[in-house]
């Protein structure tokens, strides 16, 4: 079940960079307002399979890479990798882009809630989950300050790390509402077991 985590991984690397390449995908796959609520209502799940530019794409893979690698070697279970992966890409920015009027695209809030959910796990490494979560703010502050400062564009740059911010809070929270339902359902099973 461990080998699941790099299958998914790889298989969500060919699917962004296929999707990449197909001609119009930004325009037909992002999540854009006028067209969601004109009725093309699948862009609430495609948009984060799609990327802006070349670089945008190879962030967010290299990013999936180093989490996925994480994860396996945490143990991570399947079922929360996936279900966080897809979540915190899905659900994360919803909030934000609900009160902004933005065009959402990109595995970057999914990317990062998988960082906030393993981060609580890197215990096993010696590691702390607030250095490590400290780290990954500190990234997505180094990222805006650079882009503020390379391009001037303020509003896209601090959308976007407040999107990223997103998906890293819906991660740490999937893991510790995960982390109660299998305390939870592990002492179920403990108890159950004993009674026969």
């Amino acid at each position: 079940m461990r080998k699941a985590i790099i299958w998914f991984t790889a298989g969500l690397v060919i699917l962004l960079v296929g999707i990449f390449f197909i001609p119009g995908s930004k325009e037909k796959l992002a999540l854009d307002a006028d067209k969601f609520f004109s009725g093309e209502y699948w862009r609430i799940v495609s948009y984060p399979f799609v990327h802006l530019d070349w670089i945008h794409l190879m962030e967010n893979i290299l990013g999936l890479v180093l989490v996925g690698f994480l994860a396996f070697e945490l143990k991570t279970r399947f079922f929360d990798y996936s279900l966080t992966y897809f979540s915190s890409g899905i659900l994360a920015v919803l909030p934000l882009w609900l009160v902004v009027s933005f065009i959402a695209l990109g595995s970057s809030a999914a990317v990062y809630g998988l960082f906030g959910f393993i981060s609580f796990g890197l215990s096993k490494f010696g590691m702390k989950a607030r250095y490590v979560l400290l780290v990954v703010l500190l990234i997505i502050g180094a990222k805006l300050m650079y882009n503020l400062i390379s391009e001037g564009e303020i509003k896209l740059y601090l959308i976007q790390s407040l999107a990223h911010l997103s998906g890293l809070i819906w991660g740490i929270g999937l893991f510790w509402g995960l982390r109660s339902w299998h305390n939870y359902s592990d002492k179920k099973k403990k108890y159950i077991l004993r009674r026969d």
